[in-house]
Protein backbone atom coordinates (compact mmCIF):
# COMPACT_ATOMS: atom_id res chain seq x y z
CA UNK A 1 0.00 0.00 0.00
CA UNK A 2 1.17 2.92 -1.17
CA UNK A 3 -1.04 5.80 -0.56
CA UNK A 4 -4.97 7.47 -0.32
CA UNK A 5 -6.01 8.37 -3.96
CA UNK A 6 -7.83 11.66 -3.80
CA UNK A 7 -8.77 12.86 -7.20
CA UNK A 8 -7.18 13.85 -10.38
CA UNK A 9 -6.97 17.86 -11.57
CA UNK A 10 -8.66 19.37 -9.27
CA UNK A 11 -9.73 23.28 -9.20
CA UNK A 12 -9.01 24.96 -6.53
CA UNK A 13 -12.80 25.52 -4.98
CA UNK A 14 -12.29 21.82 -4.44
CA UNK A 15 -9.13 22.40 -1.92
CA UNK A 16 -11.29 22.96 1.38
CA UNK A 17 -13.20 19.49 0.87
CA UNK A 18 -9.82 17.93 0.27
CA UNK A 19 -8.12 19.27 3.16
CA UNK A 20 -10.79 17.80 5.38
CA UNK A 21 -10.60 14.50 3.86
CA UNK A 22 -6.48 14.81 4.15
CA UNK A 23 -6.85 15.90 7.61
CA UNK A 24 -9.28 12.62 8.62
CA UNK A 25 -6.93 10.46 7.22
CA UNK A 26 -3.88 11.47 9.03
CA UNK A 27 -6.12 11.06 12.40
CA UNK A 28 -6.67 7.60 11.05
CA UNK A 29 -3.57 6.70 9.33
CA UNK A 30 -0.78 8.85 10.44
CA UNK A 31 2.15 9.30 8.04
CA UNK A 32 0.24 8.01 4.94
CA UNK A 33 0.39 9.54 1.79
CA UNK A 34 -3.03 11.48 0.34
CA UNK A 35 -1.94 11.53 -3.26
CA UNK A 36 -4.09 14.35 -5.50
CA UNK A 37 -2.47 14.45 -9.09
CA UNK A 38 -2.56 18.32 -10.05
CA UNK A 39 -3.13 20.23 -13.78
CA UNK A 40 0.05 20.95 -15.65
CA UNK A 41 1.48 24.46 -16.24
CA UNK A 42 -0.82 24.79 -19.45
CA UNK A 43 -3.95 24.94 -17.33
CA UNK A 44 -4.07 28.00 -18.55
CA UNK A 45 -3.89 29.77 -22.01
CA UNK A 46 0.32 31.23 -22.43
CA UNK A 47 1.14 34.76 -22.06
CA UNK A 48 3.96 36.79 -22.94
CA UNK A 49 4.70 38.57 -19.71
CA UNK A 50 4.51 34.77 -18.09
CA UNK A 51 1.65 35.72 -15.96
CA UNK A 52 0.07 32.02 -16.44
CA UNK A 53 3.11 30.55 -14.90
CA UNK A 54 2.69 32.45 -11.71
CA UNK A 55 -1.34 31.49 -11.53
CA UNK A 56 0.04 28.28 -11.67
CA UNK A 57 2.28 28.32 -8.94
CA UNK A 58 0.12 30.10 -6.88
CA UNK A 59 -2.64 27.35 -7.50
CA UNK A 60 -0.70 24.55 -6.54
CA UNK A 61 0.94 26.98 -3.35
CA UNK A 62 -2.73 27.33 -2.38
CA UNK A 63 -3.38 23.24 -2.59
CA UNK A 64 0.10 23.16 -0.39
CA UNK A 65 -0.93 25.53 2.31
CA UNK A 66 -4.85 24.80 2.34
CA UNK A 67 -4.87 20.78 2.49
CA UNK A 68 -1.01 20.40 3.72
CA UNK A 69 0.02 17.81 2.39
CA UNK A 70 3.23 15.22 2.55
CA UNK A 71 3.37 14.75 -1.18
CA UNK A 72 1.73 16.06 -4.56
CA UNK A 73 2.27 15.51 -8.32
CA UNK A 74 1.17 17.15 -11.27
CA UNK A 75 0.81 15.33 -15.02
CA UNK A 76 2.55 16.95 -18.02
CA UNK A 77 2.50 15.72 -21.47
CA UNK A 78 5.02 17.32 -23.61
CA UNK A 79 5.16 15.33 -26.60
CA UNK A 80 3.80 17.82 -29.00
CA UNK A 81 5.55 19.03 -31.76
CA UNK A 82 9.68 18.20 -32.64
CA UNK A 83 10.83 18.68 -29.73
CA UNK A 84 10.11 20.01 -25.66
CA UNK A 85 9.01 23.47 -26.66
CA UNK A 86 5.33 21.68 -27.72
CA UNK A 87 2.34 21.62 -25.13
CA UNK A 88 1.13 24.03 -27.48
CA UNK A 89 4.39 25.33 -27.84
CA UNK A 90 4.29 27.35 -24.74
CA UNK A 91 7.80 25.73 -23.94
CA UNK A 92 6.74 25.39 -20.01
CA UNK A 93 7.83 21.74 -19.05
CA UNK A 94 11.31 22.74 -17.67
CA UNK A 95 8.79 25.80 -15.72
CA UNK A 96 6.46 23.28 -14.18
CA UNK A 97 9.53 21.27 -13.20
CA UNK A 98 11.06 24.49 -11.64
CA UNK A 99 7.86 25.16 -10.00
CA UNK A 100 7.43 21.95 -8.62
CA UNK A 101 10.63 21.70 -7.23
CA UNK A 102 10.40 24.79 -5.47
CA UNK A 103 7.33 24.70 -3.59
CA UNK A 104 8.28 20.81 -2.35
CA UNK A 105 11.35 22.16 -1.53
CA UNK A 106 9.86 25.58 0.35
CA UNK A 107 6.90 23.14 1.93
CA UNK A 108 9.40 20.40 2.49
CA UNK A 109 7.34 17.34 1.17
CA UNK A 110 7.62 15.42 -1.64
CA UNK A 111 6.46 15.58 -5.64
CA UNK A 112 6.45 13.30 -8.89
CA UNK A 113 5.30 13.77 -11.99
CA UNK A 114 3.47 11.92 -14.63
CA UNK A 115 4.74 11.89 -18.09
CA UNK A 116 3.49 10.36 -21.13
CA UNK A 117 3.77 7.00 -23.36
CA UNK A 118 0.95 6.74 -25.07
CA UNK A 119 -0.33 9.09 -27.64
CA UNK A 120 -3.88 10.87 -27.90
CA UNK A 121 -5.02 14.37 -28.82
CA UNK A 122 -1.93 15.70 -30.02
CA UNK A 123 0.13 14.22 -28.15
CA UNK A 124 2.41 11.53 -30.02
CA UNK A 125 3.46 8.14 -28.82
CA UNK A 126 6.91 8.38 -27.14
CA UNK A 127 9.59 7.01 -28.84
CA UNK A 128 12.09 4.89 -26.28
CA UNK A 129 14.87 8.14 -26.00
CA UNK A 130 11.59 10.28 -25.20
CA UNK A 131 10.25 7.80 -22.48
CA UNK A 132 14.01 8.19 -21.16
CA UNK A 133 14.32 11.99 -21.66
CA UNK A 134 10.63 12.52 -19.52
CA UNK A 135 12.10 9.91 -16.89
CA UNK A 136 15.49 11.76 -16.14
CA UNK A 137 14.71 15.05 -16.77
CA UNK A 138 11.61 14.51 -13.97
CA UNK A 139 14.03 12.99 -11.30
CA UNK A 140 17.16 15.60 -12.34
CA UNK A 141 14.34 17.94 -10.98
CA UNK A 142 14.54 15.50 -7.17
CA UNK A 143 11.21 14.43 -8.09
CA UNK A 144 10.56 11.56 -5.57
CA UNK A 145 7.77 9.38 -8.11
CA UNK A 146 7.42 8.60 -11.47
CA UNK A 147 3.94 7.68 -13.35
CA UNK A 148 3.47 6.67 -17.05
CA UNK A 149 0.14 7.50 -18.75
CA UNK A 150 -0.57 5.11 -19.52
CA UNK A 151 -0.40 1.41 -18.62
CA UNK A 152 -3.73 0.39 -20.34
CA UNK A 153 -5.24 2.01 -23.00
CA UNK A 154 -7.85 3.80 -22.69
CA UNK A 155 -11.69 3.27 -23.80
CA UNK A 156 -12.49 5.38 -26.41
CA UNK A 157 -13.85 8.73 -25.77
CA UNK A 158 -14.65 12.04 -26.65
CA UNK A 159 -12.97 11.10 -29.87
CA UNK A 160 -9.13 11.07 -28.43
CA UNK A 161 -7.78 8.31 -30.67
CA UNK A 162 -6.45 6.47 -27.74
CA UNK A 163 -3.15 4.09 -28.84
CA UNK A 164 -0.09 2.75 -28.17
CA UNK A 165 0.09 2.68 -24.81
CA UNK A 166 1.84 -0.27 -22.92
CA UNK A 167 -1.20 -2.83 -23.02
CA UNK A 168 -3.85 -2.86 -25.73
CA UNK A 169 -7.56 -3.29 -25.39
CA UNK A 170 -7.10 -6.53 -26.15
CA UNK A 171 -4.15 -7.41 -23.50
CA UNK A 172 -1.24 -7.71 -25.91
CA UNK A 173 1.68 -5.70 -25.14
CA UNK A 174 2.57 -2.94 -27.11
CA UNK A 175 6.10 -1.52 -28.34
CA UNK A 176 6.29 0.36 -25.42
CA UNK A 177 6.20 -2.77 -22.62
CA UNK A 178 9.64 -3.87 -23.16
CA UNK A 179 10.77 -0.27 -23.18
CA UNK A 180 9.36 0.19 -19.93
CA UNK A 181 10.22 -2.92 -18.51
CA UNK A 182 13.62 -1.95 -19.28
CA UNK A 183 14.15 1.85 -18.05
CA UNK A 184 11.53 1.27 -14.91
CA UNK A 185 14.06 -1.74 -13.96
CA UNK A 186 17.37 0.22 -14.01
CA UNK A 187 14.99 3.40 -12.48
CA UNK A 188 14.78 1.13 -9.30
CA UNK A 189 18.45 0.15 -9.34
CA UNK A 190 19.09 3.88 -8.83
CA UNK A 191 15.91 3.99 -6.58
CA UNK A 192 17.91 3.76 -3.04
CA UNK A 193 20.32 5.94 -3.75
CA UNK A 194 17.35 8.76 -4.69
CA UNK A 195 15.29 8.33 -2.73
CA UNK A 196 18.26 9.01 -0.12
CA UNK A 197 19.18 12.51 -1.66
CA UNK A 198 17.99 15.83 -1.45
CA UNK A 199 17.85 17.80 -4.64
CA UNK A 200 19.71 21.63 -4.10
CA UNK A 201 19.61 23.03 -7.69
CA UNK A 202 19.23 21.98 -11.29
CA UNK A 203 21.08 24.02 -14.24
CA UNK A 204 20.76 23.80 -17.88
CA UNK A 205 23.38 24.66 -20.59
CA UNK A 206 22.01 27.22 -23.26
CA UNK A 207 19.51 28.03 -24.76
CA UNK A 208 17.61 28.55 -21.37
CA UNK A 209 14.04 26.96 -21.11
CA UNK A 210 11.64 29.24 -19.56
CA UNK A 211 12.14 29.61 -15.59
CA UNK A 212 15.41 27.85 -15.36
CA UNK A 213 18.79 28.74 -14.23
CA UNK A 214 22.44 28.59 -16.04
CA UNK A 215 25.18 26.25 -15.47
CA UNK A 216 27.12 29.13 -14.44
CA UNK A 217 25.02 29.16 -11.10
CA UNK A 218 26.04 25.41 -10.40
CA UNK A 219 27.78 25.07 -7.09
CA UNK A 220 29.86 21.96 -8.89
CA UNK A 221 30.34 22.37 -12.23
CA UNK A 222 32.32 25.05 -14.26
CA UNK A 223 31.61 24.01 -17.32
CA UNK A 224 29.64 21.99 -19.77
CA UNK A 225 30.50 21.36 -23.46
CA UNK A 226 29.44 19.01 -26.04
CA UNK A 227 25.55 19.56 -26.00
CA UNK A 228 22.62 20.74 -24.35
CA UNK A 229 22.38 19.13 -20.85
CA UNK A 230 20.81 19.58 -17.29
CA UNK A 231 22.54 18.64 -14.45
CA UNK A 232 20.73 17.94 -11.39
CA UNK A 233 22.54 18.63 -8.02
CA UNK A 234 22.17 16.63 -4.92
CA UNK A 235 23.56 15.36 -1.12
CA UNK A 236 23.14 13.27 0.91
CA UNK A 237 22.39 12.78 4.66
CA UNK A 238 26.11 13.57 5.16
CA UNK A 239 26.13 16.22 2.71
CA UNK A 240 28.32 14.80 0.13
CA UNK A 241 27.69 15.95 -3.70
CA UNK A 242 26.28 13.72 -6.20
CA UNK A 243 25.35 14.98 -10.02
CA UNK A 244 22.56 13.57 -12.65
CA UNK A 245 24.03 14.78 -15.99
CA UNK A 246 21.05 14.50 -18.65
CA UNK A 247 21.42 14.91 -22.28
CA UNK A 248 18.66 17.35 -22.96
CA UNK A 249 18.48 16.03 -26.61
CA UNK A 250 16.28 13.21 -27.23
CA UNK A 251 17.17 13.14 -30.92
CA UNK A 252 20.68 12.60 -30.83
CA UNK A 253 23.80 11.50 -28.79
CA UNK A 254 26.48 13.76 -26.77
CA UNK A 255 29.56 13.95 -26.03
CA UNK A 256 29.56 15.93 -22.98
CA UNK A 257 33.22 17.45 -21.26
CA UNK A 258 32.57 18.37 -17.53
CA UNK A 259 34.82 20.67 -15.48
CA UNK A 260 34.21 20.87 -12.34
CA UNK A 261 35.02 24.12 -10.09
CA UNK A 262 36.79 22.21 -7.56
CA UNK A 263 38.85 19.14 -8.45
CA UNK A 264 37.98 16.30 -6.18
CA UNK A 265 40.09 12.89 -5.97
CA UNK A 266 37.63 11.28 -7.69
CA UNK A 267 34.20 10.92 -9.57
CA UNK A 268 32.14 7.17 -9.77
CA UNK A 269 28.95 6.25 -11.76
CA UNK A 270 26.10 4.18 -10.81
CA UNK A 271 25.49 1.72 -12.95
CA UNK A 272 21.96 1.80 -13.93
CA UNK A 273 22.39 -2.02 -15.16
CA UNK A 274 24.01 -3.76 -11.73
CA UNK A 275 23.24 -0.88 -9.12
CA UNK A 276 27.59 -0.45 -8.43
CA UNK A 277 29.37 2.54 -8.16
CA UNK A 278 32.32 2.51 -10.57
CA UNK A 279 35.19 5.07 -10.79
CA UNK A 280 34.96 7.03 -14.28
CA UNK A 281 37.88 6.62 -16.67
CA UNK A 282 39.91 9.29 -17.64
CA UNK A 283 39.19 11.48 -14.66
CA UNK A 284 41.95 14.24 -14.74
CA UNK A 285 42.38 14.83 -10.84
CA UNK A 286 44.80 18.02 -11.74
CA UNK A 287 42.04 20.07 -13.47
CA UNK A 288 38.93 18.53 -12.54
CA UNK A 289 37.80 17.46 -16.18
CA UNK A 290 36.02 14.35 -17.21
CA UNK A 291 33.66 13.22 -20.00
CA UNK A 292 30.34 11.62 -20.52
CA UNK A 293 28.87 9.91 -23.49
CA UNK A 294 25.66 9.87 -23.17
CA UNK A 295 22.94 8.47 -26.28
CA UNK A 296 19.72 10.35 -26.97
CA UNK A 297 17.34 11.30 -23.34
CA UNK A 298 19.60 9.49 -21.21
CA UNK A 299 21.52 10.18 -18.10
CA UNK A 300 24.04 9.54 -15.76
CA UNK A 301 24.32 10.03 -11.75
CA UNK A 302 27.58 10.24 -10.26
CA UNK A 303 28.92 10.75 -7.19
CA UNK A 304 31.57 13.36 -6.07
CA UNK A 305 34.16 11.27 -4.06
CA UNK A 306 35.87 12.68 -1.10
CA UNK A 307 34.67 16.33 -1.87
CA UNK A 308 34.64 18.72 0.74
CA UNK A 309 31.05 19.57 1.84
CA UNK A 310 29.28 23.02 0.80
Amino acid sequence: FWGFEGGDEPGEDRFPGLAKINERIQRLAPGSIYWVNHLPTYMSPPDPEQQWLDRYEKFIKAYIDIVKPRFFSYDHYCLVGGNWKGCFQSGDYFANLAIARKLAFESNIDFGVVVSVAAFLGVRGASEAELRWQAFTTLAYGAKALGWFTYLTQIEYSNNNWRDAVINRDGSRTRHYTMLKQLNGEILNWGPTLLGLTSTGAYHTKPLPLRTHPISESNWVESLTGGEALIGEFVDKDQHPYLMVVNRDYNNPASFTLVLRKPVPGVSMLSRETDQWQAIEGYDQATGTFSLQLSAGNAELLRLNDADRR
